[in-house]
């Protein structure tokens, strides 16, 4: 019997392989898993939702870790267009040579914001701290590492850049291909939160 009204025949049916539910009497309605906690116990969708969390042992992400990957997102922002800016430059020639030769034109680079990083071992971070970010931000977002002496370098050097974008097209990280006989001959960011 649905449980939403009062009825003598049965009208109320789960379908497991869509995880949903439907009434065919009274009421009429259906949904998910979700929608039936939130009309059985009257709650919104965020308390249904923290409480089939908290039951099932899923970790929902909290507005403290949005804010951090949000910080996350902008640093890796502005380090692509730091990397693209430098590929177009007159250090950008041998790159954007490769790349041609690659079968890779122009629009394909700016659609795709491809970069290059610089040869310094300290640019992008320089970059960074001067556009108002801290060196906690740029660690972070695995841009740069933290040395033997404290010192911060940056992880890339002389390597094509391709940025790496999550589900929702934002920055989440980069890969960068080696364009002498360096090793490793790819490097990504390491995973971040």
């Amino acid at each position: 019997n649905c449980p939403f009204h009062t009825e003598k025949t049965p009208s109320f049916i789960v379908f497991p392989d869509r995880q949903a539910w439907r009434c065919f009497g009274a009421c009429a309605t259906g949904g998910d898993v979700i929608s039936f906690v939130m009309k059985a116990e009257n709650r919104d969708f965020t308390e249904a939702l923290n409480q089939l969390a908290q039951r099932t042992g899923v970790t929902l992400p909290s507005r403290q870790n949005r804010d951090k990957a949000d910080g996350l997102h902008r640093v890796n922002e502005e380090a692509m267009d730091f990397f693209h800016r430098v590929l177009h430059s007159s250090e950008g020639v041998r790159a954007r040579e490769y790349l041609q030769d690659r079968g890779v034109d122009q629009e394909t680079e700016d659609v795709f914001k491809l970069g290059l990083s610089p040869g310094g071992w300290e640019a992008l971070t320089r970059h960074l701290l001067g556009r108002g970010y801290q060196e906690e931000d740029v660690l972070s977002a695995g841009l740069a590492t933290r040395g033997e002496k404290g010192g911060i370098r940056d992880l890339f050097h002389r390597r094509l850049i391709f940025p790496i974008l999550d589900t929702s097209g934002r920055v989440a990280g980069f890969g960068g291909r080696s364009l002498d006989d360096s090793n490793p001959k790819y490097l990504n960011t390491p995973r971040t939160p």
